[in-house]
């Protein structure tokens, strides 16, 4: 994840600026044809129309599909040249990174993955998440909460599961990610390999013991927006559960409730702590898992939680972040 998180860039705005133009241009010349030509002489418009007299100029079916073609080929030459502004763009930012002299995979790792060529960027990917294995922050998406949820629910915790294990390859930090409680016969595991390909080869510690027997008690805190202790910071010597549970019932306090039976800590993110309510919205403090992990990976890289939480708080919830300069 990088750190200008939804910063567009520079190239790329001006890439599209370039698009625009020429889409404008386009239509311009488009709708400059399809008028009646005139010429002036002397100071006396001569129209050179069709048949001015009666009726105007129209154009046959044959005469359309060939306008027709001409502007999609504009637009498809207009696309090739915006990709190639962007790839100049990051060949440029790469060679900058790289002008130092030879550069070894290890090193690569840290780069941006745009500014790398898509073997480098492979190999890059994998070498985090191998790094992350060994020494990275421990978070863990239990997933024994199958019995909670309908079928249509499972399907969508299927769909959440893969949009954090994407999060997790693109980040710049990735985390040593545990998936808990893996029933490999039951109907979440089987939506997870229809869904989700290559889900069993997936670069993370996935067994079917639960998250009590793979941590210790003391280890853990397990999250729940019902409890009542606030996440000021994230410890490499704890593991930070996430309940898989996708309820659109809402059913309270599940995770709270089974994080209190197995006697370990719970807390809740600081949405309250670092955000207001805006003029609408929800204000449901209710997130996805995946939004969630989203959340707990920006701060491993900023260390902030005014950062962190808009990048997993949607706006509809209706949140912002408190200003700084009212002193709260």
């Amino acid at each position: 994840m990088n750190r200008d998180y939804c910063k567009p860039s520079t190239d790329h705005r001006t890439a599209d600026m370039m698009l625009t133009s020429i889409g404008d241009s386009l239509q311009y010349r488009q709708k400059d044809s399809s008028n009646t030509s005139t010429a002036s002489n002397n100071g006396v418009e001569t129209d050179f129309s069709v048949n001015s007299e009666t009726s105007k100029y129209r154009l046959s079916k044959t005469e359309k599909k060939k306008r027709r073609y001409e502007l999609m080929a504009a637009h498809r030459k207009a696309f090739r040249r915006l990709a190639k502004v962007k790839q100049k763009a990051n060949r440029l930012k790469r060679r900058n990174l790289l002008s130092g002299g030879v550069v070894d995979d290890k090193k690569k790792q840290d780069y941006p993955l745009n500014c790398l060529n898509k073997r480098e960027r492979i190999r890059a990917i994998k070498g985090r998440l191998q790094d992350a294995i060994v020494s990275g922050q421990r978070i863990c998406v239990d997933l024994g909460l199958e019995s909670f949820m309908s079928a249509k629910e499972c399907g969508r915790l299927a769909q959440q599961l893969c949009r954090v294990y994407g999060s997790n390859r693109k980040a710049r930090c990735p985390a040593h990610l545990y998936f808990t409680s893996v029933d490999k016969n039951g109907f979440l595991y089987q939506e997870c390999l229809r869904k989700n390909v290559g889900f069993e080869n997936y670069m993370i510690d996935m067994t079917e013991k639960s998250h009590l027997e793979v941590f210790k008690h003391d280890e853990i805190i397990y999250l729940s927006p019902n409890s009542s202790n606030i996440l000021h910071d994230i410890s490499t010597d704890k593991v930070y559960v996430i309940g898989g549970l996708v309820d659109e019932s809402v059913q309270r306090n599940v995770t709270h409730s089974r994080a209190d039976q197995s006697g370990i800590e719970t807390a809740r993110l600081p949405i309250s702590e670092y955000m207001d309510r805006s003029a609408s919205g929800s204000y449901n403090q209710i997130l996805t898992i995946n939004q969630v992990f989203d959340i707990l990976l920006a701060y491993m890289e900023t260390r902030d939680w005014s950062i962190a939480l808009p990048c997993g708080v949607p706006e509809r919830k209706g949140f912002v972040i408190k200003d700084k300069s009212n002193g709260d």
